[in-house]
Order: structure tokens, then sequence, then C-alpha cells
């Protein structure tokens, strides 16, 4: 098999759509080379030979090293419109050298290794030329993020310093394709949850203890400090926090326990009446897996009673309420210990993780009505609310006057009993013994609302997101295209100036950071629906309109007023393709089917949609006033009446319980119910 075959295959088992905006970790060794090459009779010895003649521009040169092959094959290949980088076979040998497993991940002995590879002189020193490989891993990294916008996937350059030449192939090979098959089974061992990761010493203290049986010697020496690598351990933390961001609660297929469940986690709200001086607590389930279209309904676990939510905004739900629509009482719970809420039906485990000391910031930052939201994570420069529990709050005010800008309690109702509430700013210190107030030392940059396309950096243009740099330590400094980026105290986020350049790589530089400028690449299109505001609209077609007469625009409305007296209105068909519409009036009835489209000469006010073989949804779709569209006269005849009155009465059984947002739906529904048992 040639070059370019190896390298097609390479490219394509690690970056592809499902990876977007991931970390990609390229791991390599012989059994990966060998199921890639199964399909065509190739395996590791085949590889290697195809890597040392080369694709056909380095071919005929076999005085040329690997390397030197590599820098080759590497130089303008842009211009040739290649889908992947024609280098990632090179990459591939590299790796592949330092996972020929002595146990150790010693930078002296990589070399031989690479030598042995190839069929040379196992000698030490520097194969030639391997410091230029250092610009190949910066360009994969470039083309991940500048020419892809991580829609494949993101690679990242970790590895610096002294050994930073060798370290790169080494920080590839941190974690085996089994290892990382077993990472599910150790979160689940851990008790971890993908909505709210831990700080790197509480995952490395995980994988110790819970990877005894599923992680190599090799990679239990990194995590002990036995080869004296920080680096290389931070690659490997690094990717481990990655695939539990991304985690979906399954297990691998091998354990007893390989059903898919859910697992999510329910963090704390809080309300502040700064005029009466009262807190509200609320919770909202923050997930990785879509919500389900009907409402979570969660128990919790050796207690009656049931709670529900359902899908709201950004992977959060609603705010959790009871039977009584009400929202949880804090008597509910006891914030010190933790708390399972499971929905079996769907498949859902809920955890409310205990702790004397809880964190919040400012709703806005994570795009949610509420004034504060809890965090699991401190970060340096923030503004946040700490509750703490009594027996900890020596401890809790002593840190907070050593370690913050600003630190001292404020006094607010409504608090659980033995719990006070602090505010403060800017923390500079952790706090020994709090997990949740270790600072950690990493700063990251992530893009915050906006629409964006996929799992990428892609962005339209008329809703660009904020930006947000979490745990920032230095005076931060950000711009774009020599612009600077403001920076928005209410929402903690940076703001991107308006009228920027579509369809083209848009770098934001952020500067001041102690560890060094970083940079976050992402490109704003044009949506294929061009949706026109008022002013184009009349300049593009020339109407001359008064401008007070009332007109729709895509998604607007300019000039909005009473009258408008009617409005002709589409029944919702796109639902299902078998709906019953129920009318106001007693005996207004229609089985829908898409096959016969029948005509409805009235405005039906429900529409029950089919959505699977025995599951039916209600939808309101009245185009009256709620007063106006409740039940009415009969207007059928008898048997029109009977059929209007059975289908409520009966797809009650089968149709899930409906949960509107604004109370006066399930208000209207239930009149409808009542006529159709007693009318």
């Amino acid at each position: 098999m040639s070059y370019i075959h190896w390298n097609k295959l390479i490219a394509k088992h690690f970056f592809y759509p499902e990876m977007a905006g991931r970390d990609v970790l390229l791991f390599v060794d012989e059994h990966l080379i060998n199921e890639l090459g199964k399909s065509l009779g190739q395996d590791m010895q085949g590889f290697i030979s195809s890597v040392i003649e080369g694709p056909f521009k380095v071919k005929s040169d076999p005085s040329l090293s690997v390397c030197q092959k590599a820098l080759r094959v590497y130089e303008n290949w842009r211009d040739n419109d290649l889908k992947y980088p024609p280098y990632l076979a090179y990459l591939a040998l590299f790796v592949l050298a330092g996972c020929i497993d002595d146990g150790y991940y010693s930078p002296i002995a990589y070399y031989p290794k690479l030598r042995k590879l190839l069929g040379e002189e196992e000698v030490l020193g520097q194969y030639p030329r391997f410091d230029e490989m250092y610009r190949i891993w910066q360009d994969l990294e470039k083309w991940t993020k500048e020419d892809k916008f991580e829609e494949f996937g993101r690679f990242t350059v970790k590895t610096r310093g002294r050994w930073r030449h060798v370290g790169l192939p080494l920080s590839q090979s941190v974690l085996s394709a089994k290892e990382k098959r077993s990472l599910p089974l150790l979160f689940h061992k851990g008790g971890l949850i993908p909505t709210s990761p831990p700080y790197y010493n509480q995952l490395k203290n995980m994988l110790i203890e819970h990877g005894q049986n599923n992680l190599s010697r090799k990679t239990l020496r990194l995590l002990y400090g036995e080869e004296e690598n920080k680096e290389l351990l931070m690659a490997l933390l690094d990717y481990v926090r990655d695939e539990l961001i991304h985690w979906d609660g399954s297990l691998p297929e091998e354990t007893m326990e390989g059903s898919v469940l859910v697992r999510s986690t329910a963090m704390l709200c809080l309300d502040l009446d700064k005029i009466k001086k009262k807190a509200r607590f609320s919770l909202r389930v923050k997930a990785n897996n879509p919500f389900p279209d009907e409402s979570l309904r969660l128990g919790m676990r050796g207690k009656t009673g049931a709670f529900t939510c359902k899908d709201s905004i950004q992977n959060w739900s609603t705010e959790i309420k009871d039977d009584q629509n009400h929202s949880i009482n804090i008597k509910h719970f006891d914030f010190r210990y933790t708390v399972f809420l499971d929905d079996s039906e769907n498949g859902w485990s809920v955890k409310f993780p205990g702790n004397t000391v809880r964190i919040f910031t400012r709703g806005q930052k994570l795009g949610l009505p509420n004034a504060f939201v809890e965090i699991h994570q401190l970060e340096r420069g923030s503004q946040f609310l700490l509750l703490c529990h009594q027996s900890v709050i020596d401890e809790i005010a002593k840190w907070g006057k050593q370690a913050c800008a600003d630190f001292g309690p404020i006094v607010y109702g409504g608090l659980p009993t033995d719990w006070s509430l602090f505010q403060g700013v800017n923390p500079e210190l952790s706090c020994e013994g709090f997990e949740v107030l270790a600072l950690s030392s990493q700063t990251s940059i992530r893009f915050f609302g906006g629409i964006r396309l996929g799992y990428g950096n892609t962005f339209l243009n008329f809703s660009p997101p904020n930006v947000i740099v979490e745990n920032p330590e230095g005076n931060v400094v950000m711009n774009i295209n020599d612009l600077d980026l403001i920076f928005d105290l209410a929402r903690d986020c940076w703001v991107l100036p308006q009228s920027l350049p579509t369809n083209v790589p848009l770098t934001i530089q952020v500067k001041g950071l102690l560890e060094g400028p970083k940079k976050i690449v992402f490109k704003l299109i044009e949506p294929v629906i061009n949706i026109k505001n008022y002013e184009s609209y009349l300049k593009e077609t020339k109407l001359q309109i008064d401008s007070n007469v009332p007109m729709a625009i895509g998604g607007n409305i300019y000039n909005q007023n009473d009258r408008i007296e009617k409005f002709e209105f589409d029944i919702p068909i796109h639902l299902s393709n078998e709906i019953i519409f129920i009318g106001k009036g007693i005996g207004q009835i229609c089985y829908w089917l898409r096959s016969s489209q029948k005509k409805i000469a009235w405005s039906p006010v429900w529409a029950i949609a089919k959505e699977g073989r025995k599951k039916w949804k209600l939808y309101f779709c009245g185009i009256e006033s709620l007063q106006r569209s409740k039940p009415g006269n009969v207007t059928g005849n008898s048997k029109e009446v009977e059929q209007w009155k059975a289908a409520i009465r009966g797809m009650t059984k089968i149709i899930e319980k409906p949960s509107f947002e604004f109370e006066a739906f399930n208000k209207l529904w239930d009149d409808y119910l009542e006529v159709s048992k007693n009318g």
C-alpha cells in the first residue's frame, strides 16, 4: 500500500466530524497500524516501508532521511488543495517509536527506538533534522484550529522546554486506545459527572485509585510522579478531562453495566431580592446529553414524591419543580450531603453533590436568567458568592481575608439553617482542604453564546459569540484584527466588535497572561437565507412605503398595531404524518393524515401528534386569546360530539402528560378534559 493510502487511513481515523471541538490524541501503536491495514492485507512492516519510501514527491531521492522527506512533504502542501495534511503518516511513525513499550517515558531512549523501526543502527543522539519536526506539529495545530475551525477535532502542541522535540511524540502516547476505552468505567467508579469535572489533583487521584487494573504500568508511573515529567502528566490529565467533559454516560460493552445511563448534575441557582433582603434557591439540571422530549420525572432515592423539569437552554433544564409546580424547598435537602434524583423510564441519574462550601457565579455568564448559578471551580480574577456551613465558617473567613482582594459576609434571609453567605473578589490563593477552593494554574478561553454551526468554531455573522477567559492570571488584554475587545462587567465576558469580516479566519489574541499569550480562531459566515431588516429591504426593493405601515420581514415585525384584523394561519401539519386536531366547538375534530390532506374549515386549538407506535404528544395551536379558546358550544352532530369527547378522554391515556411553560395552557387543557367527561 502506498504512503498516500496510509496517510489517508490515519487521517480519517483521528480527524472526523464527530470529533469536532474535542482534543485529538494521535496515539499510534502496532495494534492500530495492523487494524488500519488489515482490510488491504497490510501490517506494521508494510507501513514502515511505505513511510521510508514516501510519497511520489520524495520517492525518487533515496538519499533523503525520513525527517527530510517529512519536511519536503510539509512545504507548501496547502497549494495542492488536499483534504488532510500529507505529513500525518510521518507524525504517526514518530509516535509509534515512542510506543515501543519499555515501561518508561525516557527521552534518551527515544532515538534508538526510532532508528530500530527504520532498520538503522540503534545509536544515541538526535536523529538528523528531528528538531525541525516541531514546525510540522505546529502546522497540524494550525490546520485543526485555523483551517478547519476544530470541525474535525482540535490538536494542541502542549510540550515545550528542554525535551520539546522528543516530548511531542511522547505526549501523544500517554494513553493507549485500550486505556481510552476504559475511561468511562473509571469515571463511573470514581463517581465523576461530565458537567462538573474535578480539578487535576482530584482527577489524578481518581485514576490512581480506580485504574490499577485498567491503566498500564507506564501510565501509572506518570501519575505517581515517578517520571518527573510534569508536562507529560498535564498532557495526560488534559486529555482525560476532555474525555470526561464529552462523556455521554455509556460504559464499555464488555462490562456488566453496558447500558447507557445519562449522568448529569443538579446545580443550585440563587436569586437575591435586594429590597426584601431575601434569598431564593432553585435547582437546574446540567447535562451533556439532549433532554428527552417529555419532562424528566425525577424521584429522590430513599424518599417519596417526584420532581419534574424539561429542556431549557444551552444544556440546562428548567427549574426543578415538585408535584405542586413549586420550586424546591430547601428543607428537602441538606446541602452538605449528596443526593441522587433518578428517572428510570428515561434512564437519567442526576447527582446533587454535597459540600460544606458552595460557589456561585453570575447567571448571565452561563446564559441563565437566575442572578447566580453554582459552579464547582473557583477562578482567578472572578467575582463570586460563597455559601458555607457553620462548621467551616472560621476557616473560610480567614482564607477570604488573606486570599481575596475583597471578602466579607452579606446578610440575607431565606438561607438554610447554619449556613452563611459571603461575597468575594479576585481570589489569588487556594484554600487548603477544600477542593472547590483550589485554584488551577490552567487558563482557558471559550466562546459563549452566539449561533454556532455544528461543534466547530463557526458562527452566523448576525449572532456572533462572546468570549470568556476562565481562570486568568495577570492583566488580560484581548484584541482581534488590531481592535480591542470590550469587557462586559455584568456578564463577565468580552464582547466582539461589530461588522467583523465574514468567511475568513478571525484570530483573537489574549495578552497579559503570566503563562504567555494565547489565541483562539473562529469564523463568521452569512446565513444561506438572508434575513433583511426594514431599511435594507426597502433599499433593495426600492418600494415607496409609508414608514408607519405594519410589515413583517423574516422574523422581525415592524410597526405592529391593532389595525391588523385577520391573517391566514396554516395548521401545523409539520408536527407529524398523523395528527388529531381538536377545535373549541364541541364536535370539531379532524383525524388528519398526510396521505389524505383533509381540509379543516375551522381553527384548531389543540393538535395531538403521533410520535411513535404508541406515543402521542399534545400541542397548543390556537390563534385566538386563551379566553376565546375555551370550550364552546356544540357544533357537530351527535357522532362528531362523541368522537370529540372520546378523543380527549381516551388520548389522555397515551399522550404524555402535558406540561406547558405557561400554567394557563395546562389550565385550558384541564377545561377541555372537564367538558369531555361531564359536558
